[in-house]
Parts: structure tokens; sequence; C-alpha cells
């Protein structure tokens, strides 16, 4: 059965020290996680690059460090793990935007300027951090800034007369010029880092959208850094609509236990025998219109996402086979048949070929009940049973001849 899903992440994450100058802190929002966000964008210039707050984990802040460091984030297997359902798990990647602000001659950058994001995570990455106490510099390779600020350093120094002086003219203004100014006021250095950790989350696949659990919250993703410290963000998915709920139901009858084989009744292209009854029933909230919403097809797969093999009759002798089809009709409407090889796709974006499957608006049952605003509907009819012409060839062999049908109601949703 497709599962009504939704989802809600719920971000939880202490504020804490891991070693001197460095906070961890996050923006607090919530997260769909059946939504779709995107990647960050390409830093080709000096322009910010410009993504949703609200895709924000977690934020790094280091500003007072003694000495060069290295911090590693690892985000393990990169999911969304609901624990103890191991097959229930949401994909998830990572960008990472590291940005910082520069002193230079006394004054530090009022912001914090973006200088790399990386995108292609796979899991671990570690930054080189640079000692953020006043740690001088003194060669241009040295000193990490902008474009902006290196052009900034070269018009003061050319405005201070230097690019006049004999030693300087005419060869290799701009890095001399820099260079000149570093050695004059040897006082520029990366005063402070922020690494701001961004959640991509890609298209769900039809297997996770599958295996979704209905929990308020449960879902965990984690990120360790080498300091020791840990991240860890929870997620839920919940029903769609809310409080839908459904049940299905087949009984067979004496036909069923005792089908002769030789009767006009179950010949190929035949009418079918009438082998029992099937009935579901969706219960849905005020505001949601569930008439045409639910559709039920049988195969011989107890997944119907994966299609099965044709219907079959299997001999008591183990080797001996029938094939067969299932018919499902109901409030009047022409039967559909069944070969046991039906599937459907499940996700988002996907269309399945409801002409296949049994229409709900046309194999009502009886009744539609209306209860303090939710509203019970019931569908059902009956289960028909006939031979294909595979075998027509042979005589059957006498003897019991057992089978199973799987049935499965879906959503258009």
């Amino acid at each position: 059965m497709k599962k009504l899903i939704f989802c809600l992440l719920v971000m939880v994450l202490c504020s804490t020290v891991a070693f001197a100058g460095i906070v961890i802190s996050n923006t607090g929002k919530t997260f769909d996680l059946s939504s779709v966000y995107p990647e960050v964008g390409e830093l080709t210039s000096e322009d910010e690059v410009e993504y949703d707050a609200r895709q924000v984990i977690g934020t790094i802040t280091i500003d007072d460090t003694t000495d060069k460091t290295d911090l590693e984030l690892d985000f393990s297997n990169m999911q969304f793990v609901f624990p103890g359902q191991g097959e229930s798990t949401r994909s998830y990647d990572i960008n990472l935007v590291y940005k910082q602000k520069t002193t230079f001659r006394g004054q530090e950058t009022s912001s914090f300027r973006q200088s790399e994001i990386i995108h292609d995570v796979n899991g671990k990455h570690t930054f080189n951090i640079p000692a953020t106490e006043g740690e001088n510099v003194s060669t241009i390779e040295d000193l990490e800034l902008s474009w902006t600020q290196k052009f900034y350093i070269s018009l003061v120094w050319l405005l201070e007369g230097y690019c006049f002086t004999d030693e300087y003219w005419g060869t290799g203004i701009l890095h001399d010029g820099l260079q000149h100014f570093i050695e004059d006021y040897a006082s520029a250095y990366v005063s402070a880092v922020q690494i701001d950790i961004v959640l991509v989350l890609p298209e769900l696949t039809a297997e996770e959208e599958y295996n979704m659990v209905n929990s308020d919250n449960g879902y965990v993703g984690t990120c360790k850094l080498s300091t020791g410290e840990e991240i860890r963000f929870y997620g839920s998915y919940k029903g769609k609509p809310e409080n839908v709920e459904l049940s299905l139901s087949v009984a067979q009858n004496d036909n069923s236990r005792a089908i002769d084989l030789d009767d006009t009744s179950v010949q190929p292209d035949s009418s079918g025998l009438d082998i029992g009854t099937y009935e579901y029933v969706v219960t849905y909230p005020a505001g949601y219109d569930g008439s045409h919403a639910f559709y039920i097809f049988a195969s011989s797969s107890d997944d119907p996402t994966t299609a099965g093999k044709a219907f079959t009759l299997i001999h008591e002798n183990g080797t001996n086979a029938l094939e067969y089809e299932v018919g499902l009709s109901g409030g009047g409407s022409s039967e559909k048949w069944f070969s046991g090889t039906d599937s459907v796709a499940i996700g988002s974006g996907v269309t399945n070929d409801e002409a296949k499957l049994l229409a709900s608006d046309n194999n009502y049952s009886s009744y539609a009940v209306s209860d303090n605003g939710r509203t019970t509907r019931g569908y059902g009819g009956s289960i028909l049973f006939r031979l294909t012409d595979a075998q027509m060839n042979e005589d059957p062999l006498a003897g019991d001849y057992s089978s199973t049908i799987y049935f499965h109601v879906l959503s258009c949703e």
C-alpha cells in the first residue's frame, strides 16, 4: 500500500564550546524532510552566494585560537536513520560555506565574507583553521584576503607614494606594492572564521518514501567534530493527510476451496467464477475529498512496487501448474482482470496508469458515513477467477491445486 505521508524535521542542538574560541549554534528552524532543498551555488566572484537560511543545520564560529587548527566534520553515512528500522532512512547531502573576517591596520571587516564553498563532502571534510589571535603574516601568499581587499591595499600603497620610488618603479607594481604594504604594517590576519553547515535534500526515492515510518520524531542525523563535539538533528515523517485511516478485508467463499477446472465459468475469457469478496474502508478528516483517491489491484507479489509472476495454481505434486487471472468487480462497474504481474510506482511526481486499476468511484459499497467532521467510505465487490489459455492444449492433472493472491490498496496522491 502506498503511504500518505509528510514529515517535519525538528532541530535540536546545544550551543557548546569545543575548544577556546569555537561556538556551535543553529537557526532553530524546522525542516520538511519530504521537500527538496537545492545545492548552494558556486562562488565565482566577489558576490555573496545566497542560500535559504532554513537549510542551515548548524553554524560553527571560531574567533579566539592561538594556533592553527585542523577541524574535521564527519557526517558518517549521510542518512537520517530511524533507530530500530534500518531500512527506513532518508539520504541527504551537505554543502559547507566557509567564511572569514580579516583584520588589517587594526581594523576588522564588519561582516563575514564567503571565501570557499565545499559541495562534494562525501561524508567528511577537514578545514585548516588559521590562528585568529593576531598572528601576523609576512607575505602576500600568507594573507587570505579577497581581491577587493587586495585592491584597496594596493590603492593605499600607491596613494602613499611608494610607487614612485626607484625600488618599485615599473616592475611588478601590484605585487611589490602589496608586499611593501605588508612589510610596513605587518598586521593583517584572519581574525575569525565561520562555517555554515547547509542541508541539501534530493528528491525522495520511491524506496525511501515507501519505507518512511510515521512518527512524531525519531529520525536522527549526526555530525561529529574532531574536537569531540557532536551535532545531532532529528526528523519525523507523519501521515498525510492527517489521521487518514485505511483497512482492507478479504473473505473467501466455498467456491475458492473447490474450483471445478472443467466448469465453463472458469474457462479463458469467461465471465469468471465468484470466489469471494473484498472491502476496504477509508476514514478521513473534513476538507479532504477521498472519493476518487483510492484504488485496488491484485498481484502475485506482496510488494505493490515489484512485479510478480503470472498467477499460478500449483498442483500438490509441486510441479504441475495452471495459470489463471483474478477479476475485481464492484458497484455495477465492469470487472477488471489482473494477470499477477501488475505493479505500481510510488514517489514524488509519479503517475500510475489508473485505468489499469479498479477506480474507487466505480466500486462504492452501500455507505458513506460522516461523524464529527470525519467521513468514512466503504468500497467493495466480488473477487473472480478464470483460467488463461496457456495450458489449454493440455488436460489438467487431477488433484488439489493452491495459490496465493495479494490485494493492494493505494492512493493516487
